[in-house]
């Protein structure tokens, strides 16, 4: 790098790590000591939004979390590429969870500069950080700390950087100067193996849920069978006992027929009775009148 363009990005990572109501005050000292045309670029140097301020010093102060967020992006975009449903589910779960708590990060941080960290702002931030786990290039820019505005990734495209950055020419050096480090890269292999065997166990235990839903549903197939069963047998049943009943009542209607007529004979029988013990007495009456003539 020139002599001119390293102090230029000296002082342009000087100026970006400030409170953003002394950027501008700053930024014209710094100028009126340089010679042209030094100067002149020290003096385009652009105040951040309240965003991109934000996310430059989570860049500074939180540099580890920034790095695996950036890191389990790769790891997304490789399981998308794969078409690894599996991983997929998880990263982006851990996405979603990482993305809120770099938000949260800058919330602290412009808490204590008193920078705005309305739901707006917020919402910026989170897309930002999210921009630059989806791409490379935005993932440089968001290291350098020297945004400008927020970035934003429609998932589809590369992020548009146009305008993004104080010194989009450095961006590269910068970069590389604040690139992890080999302990970094070291803790970053450990928490993808560490993920790797997270991915197993969950596909062992997915395999485990599958097998247990399974006997599940052998289990309760054998059981509504065993209902189907017993259900036809109480039918079976119910329609037999209706045929008992019904033979029953066709007997007991047989019975009280038989009984009225047994009852009619009999009221028969005395009445035939009677009428014979009155004939003996009318023919005893006879005798005795014929006896007494």
């Amino acid at each position: 790098m020139a002599r001119d363009e390293s102090e230029i990005s000296a002082i342009a990572e000087d100026l970006y790590s400030l409170m953003p109501r002394d950027f501008i005050a700053r930024r014209n000292e710094r100028a009126k000591a340089l010679e042209k045309p030094l100067a002149a670029a020290v003096r385009a140097l652009t105040k951040p939004t309240p965003a991109a301020w934000l996310v430059n010093q989570v860049s500074r102060h939180h540099r580890e979390e920034l790095d695996i967020a950036i890191a389990l992006g790769t790891d997304l975009q490789h399981a998308q590429g794969n078409a690894d449903r599996v991983s997929i589910q998880r990263l982006s779960k851990q996405h979603r969870e990482v993305v809120r708590k770099l938000a949260a990060r800058a919330r602290e941080l412009g808490a204590e500069a008193a920078v705005s960290t309305s739901a707006p702002v917020l919402d910026e931030v989170a897309q930002t950080f999210s921009a630059a786990m989806s791409d490379a290039a935005a993932a440089a820019a968001v290291r350098s700390g020297i945004l400008i505005r927020s970035l934003q990734s429609t998932g589809l495209e590369p992020v548009d950087l146009e305008g993004s950055l104080a010194l989009p020419d450095l961006v590269g050096a910068i970069a590389v100067r604040s690139a992890p480090s080999a302990t970094w890269a070291s803790a970053t292999a450990d928490r993808r193996a560490a993920a790797e065997r997270q991915r197993v166990a969950e596909e062992s235990l997915d395999q485990r849920q599958k097998s247990g839903r399974e006997q599940s549903r052998e289990q309760k197939r054998k059981q509504t069978q065993a209902q189907s069963r017993e259900q036809t047998r109480e039918r079976e049943r119910e329609r037999a006992l209706a045929e008992l009943q019904r033979r029953l009542a066709r007997v007991q209607e047989s019975v009280e027929r038989a009984s009225r007529q047994l009852t009619e004979i009999d009221d028969a029988r005395e009445q035939k009775t009677a009428q014979l013990d009155a004939a003996r007495d009318e023919l005893a009456h006879l005798h005795r009148q014929i006896d007494a003539l």
